[in-house]
């Protein structure tokens, strides 16, 4: 095997057929870290970092894409470390592995760092799937010790859907609450009270979409973001030209691929509610949504919420609907049931790092779920 460090997206999109190749056989699917939003998050979201990406082969064969950059600080300490690398609108930093390699590339990337860090070795992560290691836990903890590696890690969970659970929407719709469907209607015939009530989904490029059309919502979709509180508190991706631009260009990638999934509500044709999700390897990724406040009392994202998973049933393709949301986003509490679980944390090799263990443990609000190995 042999690694090769791209510093340049140019470099990367000459990759595309053998990156599409290794995510589609990867151990676990992200979206995050496929051609059409890791290129993108490279030209518009570094900022001044300098963001690099190893490339791990088995002869001709890509087996391992890890994105990561160097940080001269930890914690307010003046320790530089290596982090994967995981932007504001990554929210999964899981490396692309192929399935028959995942302790092979692990070994050869571990060593790799230690060859090119200079002591002390830390390295941080954030958002990884649990599920990476669920089939060869023994084999990587046996690595860990191998490498001389110690892990201090946190188990997050956020709400997840499996859509295989129900055989249809109203088999799902009926396990729901009396008092939730009762406010569903509720709110669903306030709005009809107001006019002609719509629920639209773009459709992919392969049922006859179009580009033209595609900008409209992409338009559409960034003002109602910016016309509600984000836009108040600048978090909105119009009140940073670098986020639009990287929210149009994902969107507009992933459309060519018909990974795209975008639907909206609109009340006399005024969009009132928008949803912006993507899909690979039978998974969807819910990206953003957003909303018109006036309508708040009506619950319009609930009511488009519902819609989507709706719309995600009427398909066999899916199987796993991943939120992305924080563990207590209250817009799913009531709709959605299962739980897609994460790792975050810190791999460290040397003594020193026993004090930076109790470190890394107390900045955490749920110590609950902290574990390590010794």
């Amino acid at each position: 095997m042999r690694i090769e460090i791209a510093t340049n997206p140019n470099v990367l999109l000459g990759l595309q057929e053998k990156w599409r190749d290794l995510a589609q056989n990867s151990r676990i699917t992200n979206i995050f870290n496929e051609p059409e939003m890791l290129v993108p998050a490279l030209q518009f979201l570094t900022g001044n970092r300098k963001i690099q990406v190893a490339l791990l082969w088995e002869k001709k064969e890509l087996v391992g894409l890890f994105p990561f950059a160097f940080s001269p600080t930890w914690r307010g300490l003046p320790l530089k470390h290596f982090i994967l690398w995981n932007h504001p609108y990554s929210f999964l930093s899981t490396p692309l592995i192929r399935s028959d390699y995942l302790i092979t590339t692990f070994n050869m990337f571990l060593k790799w760092i230690v060859s090119v860090i200079r002591y002390p070795y830390l390295i941080e992560c954030h958002h990884i799937s649990s599920e990476l290691f669920s089939g060869d836990r023994e084999g990587f903890l046996s690595l860990l010790e191998k490498c001389k590696f110690q892990s201090a890690m946190h188990l997050e969970s956020r709400p997840g859907f499996n859509l295989q659970s129900y055989v249809s929407f109203e088999d799902y719709w009926q396990t729901r609450s009396r008092a939730f469907r009762k406010k569903y209607r509720q709110r669903f015939r306030q709005l009809t009270e107001q006019g002609i009530v719509k629920v639209e989904r773009l459709p992919l490029l392969s049922e006859g979409g179009s580009h033209e059309a595609l900008h409209s919502w992409i338009e559409d979709f960034l003002l109602l973001e910016q016309q509600g509180w984000k836009g108040r508190q600048g978090t909105a991706m119009c009140s940073n030209q670098a986020h639009a631009h990287y929210f149009s260009r994902i969107v507009s990638e992933l459309f060519k691929t018909n990974k795209l999934h975008f639907m909206r509500l609109s009340v006399n044709g005024e969009t009132i509610a928008g949803k912006c999700s993507f899909s690979s390897g039978g998974k969807v990724f819910c990206f953003k949504i957003a909303y018109r406040e006036k309508f708040a009392r009506s619950s319009p994202g609930l009511l488009l919420e519902v819609e989507f998973i709706r719309e995600m049933m009427r398909s066999s393709e899916f199987s796993v609907i991943d939120s992305c949301a924080r563990p207590d986003h209250p817009l799913f509490e009531s709709i959605w049931e299962d739980s897609i679980s994460t790792i975050s944390g810190i791999l460290y090799r040397g003594k020193v790092f026993g004090i930076l263990r109790g470190v890394y443990r107390q900045s955490l609000q749920h110590s609950d779920k902290f574990y390590e190995t010794r």
